[in-house]
């Protein structure tokens, strides 16, 4: 964790780095990093933990994305939930409709805000990239519930 003061108002902000020992991550890069309630995931690859692609089809690297934003979450006490925004780059736009049915199965309505962005090449030469922006809302859920054990007392 770190504490960094800004510049303009001598606002503190403290910002903590997320990396799961199960996850790849480049040495001058978080998995993710939490500041405040925000979550920003770090753009995530179908490699495994050494830094190897797990397969050229676009159905499992799309699995394979989702499920280490999935542990980065889990490392934060979060769920898949608490996504709000997510940035998808795709190297061949037309595995956009196979990537939006397995988005499906990790996510209920109200669906993330999402932006796909069509790329010529991505690193370890994968397929797809996908990138997720998290709340941490529980501390407004456990005030939410709070009142309403109140009003029905």
């Amino acid at each position: 964790m770190s504490v960094q003061k800004g510049r303009r108002r001598n606002i503190i902000m403290i910002q903590e780095s997320i990396n799961s020992k199960s996850l790849f991550h480049y040495d001058v890069s978080s998995s993710a990093v939490k500041s405040g309630d925000a979550i920003y995931i770090s753009a995530q690859l179908p490699i495994d933990k050494d830094g190897q692609l797990i397969s050229d089809n676009i159905i499992k690297q799309t699995v394979k994305c989702l499920d280490n934003i999935a542990i980065i979450l889990q490392e934060a006490g979060l769920n898949m939930t608490y996504v709000l925004a997510m940035k998808i780059y795709l190297s061949d736009i037309d595995d956009l409709a196979i990537v939006n049915r397995k988005l499906a199965a990790y996510f209920k309505p109200p669906y993330p805000a999402q932006t796909v962005i069509a790329v010529s090449a991505l690193p370890f030469k994968a397929k797809i990239q996908i990138e997720a922006f998290a709340i941490d809302t529980r501390a407004i859920e456990l005030m939410i519930s709070a009142e309403q054990n109140c009003d029905q007392k």
